[in-house]
C-alpha cells in the first residue's frame, strides 16, 4: 500500500497481504466531487514514482554497502550461495 498526500508526496507505505498496521485515514470522505481526469493521472503518476522508488531501495542499499555497482544489471547481484 502506498499512501500519498494531496500534493503527491509519499506519506506512508505498508508491505503485506494483511494491512492491519495501516491507520484509518480521514479526508477521503471530504472529497465532495470525483477527481478530474487530470487529477487522477497526476495521482497515478505520483503513486508510480513512489512505488518505483520503494522498489529501488534494495538496489541502493547494495550499492551503499559495496555489493553492487551503480551500473550493474540486476543479474549481477551475487546470490547468497556465493
Amino acid at each position: 500500500m502506498v499512501l500519498l498526500g494531496p500534493d503527491g508526496q509519499l506519506l506512508e507505505t505498508e508491505l503485506g497481504s494483511q494491512l492491519s498496521g495501516v491507520r484509518p485515514r480521514e479526508g477521503l470522505y471530504q472529497i465532495s466531487e470525483p477527481p478530474s481526469d487530470e487529477q487522477r493521472v497526476y495521482w497515478m503518476e505520483r503513486a508510480r514514482a513512489a512505488l518505483e522508488g520503494l522498489l529501488d531501495e534494495p538496489r541502493r542499499h547494495l550499492v551503499e554497502i559495496g555489493l553492487l555497482s551503480l551500473h550493474a544489471d540486476v543479474e549481477d547481484v551475487p546470490d547468497e550461495g556465493g
